[in-house]
């Protein structure tokens, strides 16, 4: 008789599994047993990565600051692009993502839990900054960077919960031009 050899599992095939799953039904209905059969693996491969289902949902959280935000600010900074391109490559990276899904199950899961809502103020605040920066660096004069960058990140996320649509502009068409307004500089004097 030959003995498959089992299939081994990172903790971040573990992560990136749950990070899915999250997005899909919630954080109350995330369930090791459904995701170790969609990595084909047995629940035991689990224990050999998390003590338990609580240290796996903070590993999740983790994993999508890292990925969502950390590397993201990373990509864009790496290019070297101009501070329009950068914005605009932020933009395409961030906008139709589909980690987005679990982003708002994380929200969600902020809504009942302290500790998640204090992780998601403090990425928020990361990712706010950044923001400023960019805008900063493509002349927006600075009163106006606060509220452009508000902006710029209710767009980010908020078009995900809005159905609305125009009789005359495409979804992608208002998206552009929302960009465009908030992207541009501001007047120079003289």
């Amino acid at each position: 008789m030959v003995w498959a050899m089992a299939k081994k599992r990172s903790r971040d095939d573990w992560t990136t599994a749950g990070l899915t799953d999250l997005g899909k039904v919630g954080v109350d209905e995330v369930r090791i047993d459904r995701i170790a059969s969609a990595l084909g693996v047995t629940k035991g491969s689990f224990y050999w990565h998390f003590k338990d289902r609580g240290e796996f949902l903070a590993a999740i959280v983790d994993s999508w600051e890292t990925r969502c935000t950390e590397n993201v600010i990373s990509e864009v900074d790496a290019s070297r692009l101009d501070p329009q391109g950068r914005a605009r490559q932020l933009w395409n990276m961030t906008s139709g993502d589909p980690s987005i899904q679990a982003e708002l199950a994380i929200r969600d899961w902020a809504r009942r839990d302290k500790t998640i809502a204090l992780r998601i103020q403090r990425i928020d605040d990361r990712r706010m900054r950044y923001l400023e920066a960019l805008l900063a660096d493509l002349g927006v004069p600075q009163p106006e960077i606060p509220s452009r960058s508000l902006l710029i990140y209710s767009l980010l996320i908020g078009d995900y919960l809005i159905a609305a649509t125009h009789p005359t502009h495409t979804r992608h068409r208002m998206l552009a031009d929302a960009l465009e307004l908030l992207l541009r500089p501001g007047e120079r004097d003289g």
